[in-house]
């Protein structure tokens, strides 16, 4: 008798708890058989991996680190160092009372100028 119950209880939840407005005490149980029996199945999230070059370039340039040759870190130091970078981003230096037209790159850290049509040069 128990036993049929049991088994008619498992039928009724097994298929009227996926309705939206099912009751209560037939749709909990399958949030946890999900759980239990398909959570192990579902690939596990990937975590955000560190950027090694970028931890590389801060050290160099908060500690003086020199990072190891033939890395993509010597490779970024390099560049900075040597005043070249592939898209400028000028940074406008600023007063309290008007704007300048001088500034400097936050790439590669050279001075840059604003010319009379109002584009950023390379001093």
């Amino acid at each position: 008798m128990i036993l049929s119950l049991v088994f008619l209880y498992g039928a009724a939840s097994g298929i009227l708890s996926g309705e939206r407005d099912a009751p209560r005490w037939l749709s909990w149980p399958m949030p946890i058989w999900n759980r239990i029996a398909h959570d192990w199945r579902r690939p596990k999230p990937v975590l955000p991996r560190p950027n090694y070059i970028r931890i590389a370039v801060l050290e160099h340039d908060l500690c003086g680190m020199q990072p190891d040759p033939g890395t993509g870190a010597a490779l970024a130091v390099g560049v900075r160092s040597a005043g070249h970078c592939l898209n400028h981003q000028p940074i406008a230096t600023l007063t309290f009372d008007a704007p300048t037209s001088s500034g400097t790159c936050a790439g590669c850290g050279r001075a840059m100028v604003l010319n009379d049509a109002g584009n950023w040069e390379l001093a």
